[in-house]
């Protein structure tokens, strides 16, 4: 394989070698340092021949030859040539060696086998040559959509053409008819403005002969007001001293209190003070007397240790000096000689029996050791014996203590429910007031809202007389005003009154109006007469819903609310507004079912004023409609009484709460009290606490103390058992030392060297014992001494900070008990003052209401005269804004024709005296009865061409006639919309649509030509697409059949190449090319050995056969296998 494809061209990175010369072989290929191996026999090139027979039987010969240093020689037919000269023969033979289709690789049939449709259909394009035609097939199909683009585009602008031309031809036609409604509307708007100025004229004549006529009853009414004034003066100037008066009272009893409640927390605290620092001063004296006792104590112990060390010294020195005088009575003298031959016999006599002397070591420095540990455990004992009894001490002292804790307890508690059955007692009294005082403002709520509500039902009364009298003022002055939505409409039947009213809700009292512009003149009218507020619906702004006809059908019981209105037609946009698709329900029920069970979002409003929202809330209340109440004074003036029984008894309550003795005093007794038992429950709770503890620790060292003398128990077992064992080891090293020594001891006359030694060593070791064990003995009692030392100097600072803290509370608790006599003192002056101001305060309050009564009287003497003043000015101010309002719209009537050209008829004056600035400044009426003045400007229009009918007619139905006829024309007019160039643009557009017919002509020719020029591409490239994929479908199955016989599968196996879309025929319109092998008979599965056929190679070749016939369709199965 890698022979043919180094002949055939392949570069020798594609092959299975670094580098070229390595397909030359060698011996010493296999060797792992090859370099240096090389010898001079190893061959220095290698060369490969293929010979090709073409379809003419002539035969080419190829030889690539490699040498030692890798460059490649190239010969064709025996002579040498070039690398691309080579190459273009083999193409010649359709050999291509960058697409490798002359041989098939390990791999290769595989990959093809799992290529989907599109890589196989790629794959084919690329072996047929078909994809050399890509650019040119590119290149004609981008010129064919460019002219088919552009054709496009042109039929697009003719249609727009033809389009606008229609448009262009309309507005012409519209021209014409907008100069007849032009006309038209002219004379209506005249017509108009000369009706609504003649009656303009008549209403200001009407209005000025009126107040003319009431002039002298406005005087009489001011001279009446002045007078009830001056008294008013007066009885407002006496109620003003006595309200100071009570004004002063009741700032010198806030300040009083204020002062009592600035000491009360003084007192508290020095009460606090005072009980603390007894409670600190009784416990300092017991604390003290307890220190004395333990600072007494820790004195005579410190005593007895000084006696004790001081005897354990003389002692000491007692058995010293006796020590040495028997040393010296005792000692046996030796010469020099003898004391040699002594060292020199011991030296021998402790070369014999070393193993018992070195037990008997072992077992003496055992004992030293158990010994000291004894001495270490019997001091542990006396130790806890000591600890112990102090211990005992503090418990001894802390009983008592606790027995004093004991005994004052039951006082602490005693004084707790003396404390609470007062503050119980005071509480019961206070709530007891405070319920009465609830139920009296209770009482006077009632009161007060029923005075309020017969004020309210006066004022709503009035407010309802002056809207309607407003009302009525409005329809004279403009036209196209109807009335209130409420008073315009009314239900089918009595039952649905309440519904109804819920349902028009806040646009009940709404008013209705033909325009906007009608209700902001009508708010301007109203603000300027200050004659309050009210809401306008104008016909012509409001958006309205469709009725939902479907809603009529849901239930029997159910029904829309402008089905149970009855309303004028004029304002049916008005009640469609206000209702909507609002459903009036015979119960509740029926409107739940319709919201929530069917899920309709609508309003439902039941016969009792149930409003079920489409949010789904719920919301109910009395009715809008609640005929007003006349109450009479005789009522009145009962809830008047009732109103001053409870003032009354209100402050005869606050006396009673004033009187009682202060809570808060009680609450402190109470709290010190509580404090004072938690106290001594703390105490306690500590004194428990130490006294477990303390006995907690006496306990553990009782245990300590036992463990301690099982130990010397143990200890001393443990000692007689070594020294049993050190007497036997002795005798037998004793008899050694005998042996030794027997010659020795009878020159110096002892029994024994061990008489010897002991003569002259055992007084030593006697006195060394004794002084160690008194040594031992002083360190323990000058550590317990200095202990000692330590706790009585502690005990000392004890002691003089507790007496400190005795003289410094000694010296406190007397100047706080004279702070806190003041301080009550001050309290018990401040609480005489304050019963005082209470007294003088009641008074004033008594004189402040009998004026405050008579004060009232005459307010409302003078309310009733400053009513008739202001009706009479009101009824001329309003007749005067009426003139204003009419003289402004008359101007702007003016103003509206000379702006607009208008040819308003007129008998004398010109409208070029009309001022175009709106804001001109009239002057005012001269006085309160005079007549507003108006802007002639010397006009005198003609109004010979009204009719009598206009004249007579004033209502607003004759200006609904006259304004719809002038909306009819505006409104045709806006419909309209006319041109001053419309022929001109008719010409240019139908010579635009000419040339655009021409252009479309040239288009389609060049669009021809584009799509047979791609259509030719195409079909080229089709043709070498088809022929080798019909090639290859032909020959796969023979090829495959013949490579796959057995003699279990004599038939062999079958292989197919189809289309799945056999009508497509160019390459990037096809989609799949399936390639597929069937096995119908029992054979080896693909990829596997053949062990039939002899080896794993033959099978590769066999399939690369198939993988190359698919590769190449024009090279015939004999040449490969020649090449092969």
């Amino acid at each position: 394989m890698d022979a043919i494809s180094f002949v055939l061209g392949i570069r020798g990175s594609k092959l299975r070698s670094a580098d070229l010369k390595d397909l030359i072989y060698s011996e010493t290929a296999m060797h792992e340092d090859r370099d240096k191996n090389i010898t001079k026999d190893s061959p220095s090139r290698a060369s490969v021949t293929a010979v090709i027979e073409d379809v003419k039987h002539s035969e080419h010969r190829f030889q690539r030859t490699v040498t030692a240093n890798g460059s490649s020689e190239y010969r064709y037919n025996g002579r040498i040539t070039t690398q691309n000269s080579y190459m273009g023969k083999l193409e010649q033979l359709n050999i291509l060696v960058k697409t490798r289709n002359f041989l098939v690789f390990q791999g290769d049939v595989e990959s093809i086998a799992e290529q989907c449709s599109k890589d196989l259909s790629d794959l084919l394009d690329h072996v047929s040559g078909s994809r050399s035609l890509k650019l040119e097939y590119d290149r004609a199909h981008t010129a064919y959509d460019e002219v088919s683009e552009q054709s496009a585009g042109l039929v697009s602008k003719r249609k727009l053409l033809q389009g606008e031309l229609r448009q262009v031809r309309q507005h012409k036609e519209a021209s014409d008819r907008f100069g007849v409604l032009k006309a038209d509307l002219h004379y209506h708007t005249i017509q108009k403005i000369l009706w609504r100025l003649y009656h303009i004229q008549e209403i200001i004549e009407i209005h000025s002969d009126w107040i003319e006529a009431h002039a002298s009853r406005g005087e009489q009414s001011r001279k009446r007001l002045f007078e009830k004034e001056q008294l008013l003066a007066e009885a407002r100037k006496l109620l003003g001293n006595v309200q100071q008066t009570k004004l002063n009272l009741e700032n010198e009893r806030k300040h009083v209190i204020r002062s009592l409640d600035t000491i009360r927390p003084e007192k508290e605290r020095l009460v606090e003070r005072i009980d603390h620092a007894s409670r600190k001063l009784e416990q300092a004296q017991f604390l003290y007397s307890q220190a004395n006792k333990d600072h007494v104590a820790q004195k005579e112990a410190l005593v007895h240790l000084e006696d004790d060390t001081n005897l354990v010294q003389k002692c000491s020195e007692q058995i010293k000096r006796d020590q040495e005088a028997a040393l010296a009575n005792t000692s046996i003298k030796l010469s020099e000689v003898d004391l040699q031959t002594y060292h020199d016999l011991k030296l021998k006599s402790q070369s014999t029996v070393e193993g018992e002397r070195s037990r008997v070591e072992r077992l003496q420095r055992e004992s030293r050791e158990r010994q000291n540990a004894l001495e270490a455990e019997q001091d542990r004992i006396q130790e806890a014996d000591t600890r112990i009894e102090r211990l005992n001490q503090q418990l001894q002292s802390l009983t008592e203590s606790f027995t004093v804790l004991e005994r004052r307890e039951p006082e602490s508690a005693e004084s707790i429910e003396r404390s609470k059955t007062a503050l119980a007692e005071l509480q019961r009294e206070k709530e007891r007031i405070i319920l009465r005082e609830r139920e009296l403002n209770e009482v006077l709520v009632g009161c007060y809202n029923r005075l309020l509500r017969m004020g309210q039902d006066q004022r709503v009364h009035e407010r309802e007389t002056r809207l309607r009298e407003s009302l009525r003022s409005l329809r004279t002055i403009f036209s196209g005003v109807h009335g209130r939505l409420m008073d315009l409409c009314k239900p089918t039947q009595r039952k649905y009154e309440l519904a109804i009213a819920t349902a028009l809700g806040r646009n009940a009292e709404a008013v209705v109006v033909n325009h906007e512009k009608t209700a902001v003149e009508c708010i301007e009218y109203l603000r300027n007469q200050r004659a309050g507020q009210a809401t306008f619906i104008p016909l012509d702004t409001i958006q309205t819903k469709l009725i939902n006809d479907r809603l009529r059908s849901l239930s029997p019981q159910a029904r829309l609310a402008i089905d149970v209105i009855q309303f004028p037609p004029a304002v049916e946009r008005a009640v469609h507004y206000a209702c909507g698709n609002t459903m009036v329900c015979d119960t509740l029920d029926v409107a739940r079912n319709i919201c929530y069970e069917r899920g309709q979002r609508v309003k439902a409003v039941s016969l009792d004023g149930t409003i079920i929202h489409k949010t789904g809330m719920i919301t109910g209340g009395p009715s809008m409609q609640e005929t007003i109440k006349k109450w009479d004074d005789q009522e009145m003036q009962g809830v008047q009484r009732e109103r001053d029984r409870c003032m009354a008894e209100l402050k005869e309550l606050q006396h009673q709460k004033y009187s009682l003795e202060e809570e808060d005093d009680l609450v402190a007794v109470l709290s010190r009290a509580q404090a004072s038992l938690q106290s001594i429950e703390a105490e306690k709770s500590d004194l428990l606490r130490q006294k477990n503890d303390l006995v907690t620790e006496c306990t553990e060292l009782e245990l300590r103390k036992k463990s301690a003398q099982t130990v010397v128990e143990k200890t001393n077992s443990a000692l007689t058992e070594l020294s049993s064992q050190i007497s036997h080891l002795e005798k037998v090293i004793y008899a050694a030392d005998d042996e030794v020594f027997r010659e020795f001891c009878l020159r110096i006359g002892v029994e024994n060297v061990r008489e010897y030694e002991a003569n002259q060593l055992q007084f030593s070791q006697t006195l060394n014992a004794a002084t160690q064990q008194y040594q031992r003995q002083l360190a323990r009692l000058a550590h317990q001494r200095t202990f000692t030392e330590q706790q009585v100097k502690s005990t000392a600072a004890r002691l003089e900070f507790i007496q400190a803290t005795i003289d410094k509370e000694m010296y406190r608790i007397p100047h706080l008990k004279e702070e806190l006599r003041r301080c009550e003192d001050q309290m018990h002056s401040l609480r005489e003052s304050k019963v005082r101001i209470d007294e003088a305060l009641q008074s004033a309050r008594h004189e402040h209401t009998e004026k405050s009564d008579a004060l009232n009287e005459k307010r409302k003497i003078v309310s009733n005269a400053m009513r008739d003043v202001d009706a009479h000015r009101k009824e001329v101010a309003e007749r005067n804004d009426e003139i204003a309002q009419l003289d402004a719209e008359r101007a702007n009537m003016y103003r509206r024709c000379r702006l607009e050209a208008l040819d308003l008829p007129l008998i004398s004056g010109d409208l070029s005296s009309v001022l175009l600035e709106e804001n001109v400044q009239v002057p005012g009426p001269e006085a309160d009865d005079a007549v507003q003045p108006c802007r002639s400007y010397d006009i005198t229009v003609d109004f010979s061409s009204l009719s009598d009918a206009d004249r007579m007619d004033r209502g607003s139905s004759r200006e609904r006639e006259l304004q719809r006829r002038i909306d009819s024309a505006r409104e045709e007019m806006e419909n309209l919309t006319p041109s001053t160039n419309t022929a001109e643009r008719l010409d240019s557009l139908e010579k635009e649509l000419q040339a655009c017919e021409r252009d479309i002509d040239d288009c389609r020719e060049q669009v021809r030509d584009a799509r047979e020029e791609f259509e030719l591409v195409k079909k080229k490239r089709t043709d070498l697409f088809m022929k080798a994929y019909n090639h290859i479908a032909e020959r796969i199955d023979g090829v495959y059949k013949e490579l796959t016989k057995t003699k279990a599968a004599p038939m062999g196996g079958v292989a197919y190449l189809t289309l799945e879309d056999s009508d497509v025929r160019s390459m990037d319109m096809l989609t799949t090319g399936t390639f597929s092998d069937r096995n119908p008979l029992p054979c080896d599965a693909p990829y596997e050995t053949f062990p039939r056929h002899g080896s794993t190679f033959r099978r590769r070749k066999n399939y690369g056969s198939i993988g190359f016939a698919i590769r190449h369709p024009y090279v015939s199965a004999s040449a490969f296998l020649c090449a092969g």
